[in-house]
């Protein structure tokens, strides 16, 4: 997930007690959170979290994009030289 806001936008930013996002999804999906306390934006991300974590067949980790969690760590031992 990306979630993006428009700074310039009146009433969004650090210096606001709201904000206005677009959450962005992997599969190109995109939704809109209208300008709201940044409390219930939080809820919104939160529950599209949730949204995801929830999908039959994925587990917590590929829903939320990291590496299954059986695949074994990369071995960097290839990419570090070493010297006889």
């Amino acid at each position: 997930l990306i979630v993006a806001n428009d700074v310039s936008a009146p009433g969004v930013g650090f210096d606001h007690d709201t904000n206005a996002v677009t959450i962005l999804g992997s599969g190109g999906s995109a939704t809109e959170v209208p300008l709201r306390s940044k409390d219930a934006v939080a809820h919104a991300v939160l529950d599209r979290v949730v949204d995801l974590l929830s999908e039959p067949g994925r587990s917590d980790s590929a829903a939320l994009g990291d590496p299954v969690p059986d695949e074994p760590p990369p071995d960097d031992r290839a990419t570090k030289r070493t010297d006889p």
